[in-house]
């Protein structure tokens, strides 16, 4: 895949792909390919995988939320992984980023919360459109 080239079906929050499972490191060496690719890449990833076949709703939405993060962290500067969605906004607050954009991404955050912690069963036509609106 061409690094320069976002993925097919890649949604608003991602400015310009994969990840295995987001490992909580304070210290990462620095991405060979731009955060976008790598944040898609990811994302494709994670759509490809069983996990909601397998009724693992809740680990989905986990970690399409720290995947989406992640590249707020890689792209941002925005230590989104160690904060609480609101703090994650007020971040994002200060960089530049569409105003339609950053509703977009407190929504995607906002819906992950709710699986993650709120125990929310989202619809299977949901949990499809997940990562493509990411």
């Amino acid at each position: 895949m061409d690094p320069g080239r976002p993925g097919a079906g890649s949604g608003r929050l991602l400015a310009v792909p994969s990840l295995p499972a987001p490992q909580r490191s304070s210290v990462r060496p620095s991405p060979q390919f731009p955060p976008h690719w790598i944040a898609h890449q990811a994302l494709d990833d994670l759509e490809r995988s069983d996990l909601l076949s397998r009724g693992q709703v809740k680990e989905y939405y986990d970690r399409a939320s720290d995947i989406v993060r992640r590249y707020f962290e890689d792209r941002y500067q925005v230590t989104a992984l160690e904060m609480a969605t609101a703090e994650v906004l007020d971040g994002l607050e200060h960089v530049d980023m569409e105003p339609d954009t950053l509703e977009d991404v407190r929504r995607f955050l906002e819906t992950c919360d709710l699986v993650k912690f709120a125990k929310m069963i989202p619809s299977p036509e949901a949990c499809r459109e997940l990562v493509p609106a990411a």
